[in-house]
């Protein structure tokens, strides 16, 4: 989000989101960390519970973009779907105008970050990203039968470790974060790319 400027190029008391969605008065925006009264654009801040921290548009930061058009992926930029919103967070610090032609090149647009609704998506995406990188596949996929099953045929029957909002429709299972920072399981396309978790079989060597 940026400040608007009237016809004289004066700042104005106006946040303009990106990607034509809209606009949000200063004093309106209930996501701000800080007053913003004299910055001109924000940042979201894990450490400030995902507030918006103020900003000059010239100050360099990681970014995040969204992705509207199906489907929620790309050939060389990893978007993934955090509750519905289809996000990646880029780690390359770019000021403000730089990083929207960057995501404007991938296909999408800076993430218009409008309310509390979307700090779900937002934390998952960030805590996910930075971390591990998006998601990691844990060797768990979906038969005809509906049943989970792991690699080494053990079935997956708690639904304590599923994300809670999951539907499960999915054919995979990938570990990823949430907005409280613990792990839970989602169910993802199998054809997205994630990391994977490898276990190492010991040797047993005879002389």
């Amino acid at each position: 989000m940026q400040r608007g400027v009237d016809s004289m190029q004066r700042p104005t008391d106006l946040f303009k989101f990106s990607n034509d969605e809209g606009s949000v008065k200063e004093n309106e925006y209930g996501l701000w960390a800080s007053d913003p009264e004299y910055y001109d654009c924000g940042v979201v801040s894990y450490s400030k519970d995902f507030k918006v921290v103020p900003v000059k548009c010239d100050d360099k930061a990681m970014y995040m973009c969204e992705k509207k058009e199906e489907p929620c992926r790309h050939s060389y930029i990893r978007y993934i779907d955090y509750y519905g919103k289809c996000l990646v967070v880029i780690p390359d610090k770019e000021n403000y105008m730089y990083a929207g032609v960057q995501c404007d090149n991938s296909k999408g647009h800076l993430f218009a970050y409008k309310s509390s609704d979307d700090t779900r998506s937002v934390a998952s995406a960030i805590y996910s990203s930075v971390t591990i990188d998006g998601g990691i596949y844990a060797g768990l996929q979906k038969k005809s039968t509906g049943e989970w099953v792991y690699e080494n045929g053990a079935k997956e029957t708690s639904d304590s470790r599923w994300d809670s909002d999951d539907d499960r429709e999915k054919d995979c299972g990938v570990y990823r974060f949430k907005r409280d920072g613990t792990l839970a399981l989602f169910s993802m396309d199998c054809d997205m790319q994630h990391r994977v978790l490898c276990v190492g079989k010991s040797n047993s060597w005879e002389n």
